[in-house]
């Protein structure tokens, strides 16, 4: 007899600590009901679910300037999410032209980073300028908004042509 007024207690103590393990719950959390403790919308882990995109600092690219013969720009930004970080990417962007996509890779720490070949500028009237934004993708799809990393210019050739030498006689 004893044994069962042991057990029964135990039984007892283990649902006012655990609950009972059934439905209900805050039906508004996670945007639909709950069962054994997981939203409808989540993992089986029990944990929250990642809704929120990957943060985005210092967005920047280096140099900034070039001659009208372009060259290789980089691209690089601090990126990090609860969830890991599926893909960074670089828009390039010339008015009126399509955007060219860039892949940034992880280099150190939360540093992604990668480069783009600036075409030279044969135009001998103005610069060609680019804009430059950085988004990335997180593992559950979370994607962020695109992050201005900055205006990359490509100047004209200099069109003054300096004077013959003058030599003495």
């Amino acid at each position: 007899m004893r044994s069962l007024l042991v057990c029964a207690t135990a039984l007892a103590l283990s649902f006012a600590l655990l609950g009972c393990g059934g439905g209900g719950g805050d039906s508004g959390a996670g945007g639909g009901s709950s069962s054994g403790g997981t939203s409808s919308g989540g993992s089986s882990s029990g944990g929250m679910v990642d809704t929120q995109p990957p943060a985005i600092a210092n967005p920047r690219l280096s140099p900034t300037t070039l001659d009208f013969r372009g060259g290789v720009v980089t691209i690089s930004a601090e990126v990090t999410d609860a969830s890991g970080i599926s893909s960074v990417l670089a828009s390039v962007q010339r008015p009126g032209t399509t955007a060219e996509q860039v892949t940034l890779n992880l280099t150190t720490g939360t540093t992604y980073a990668g480069t783009w070949l600036a075409p030279a500028n044969s135009s001998t009237a103005a610069s060609a300028t680019y804009t430059v934004s950085v988004r990335a993708t997180d593992t559950r799809g979370n994607v962020s908004a695109n992050h201005a990393a900055g205006t990359l210019t490509v100047l004209p050739p200099d069109s003054t042509v300096p004077p013959p030498p003058v030599f003495p006689d």
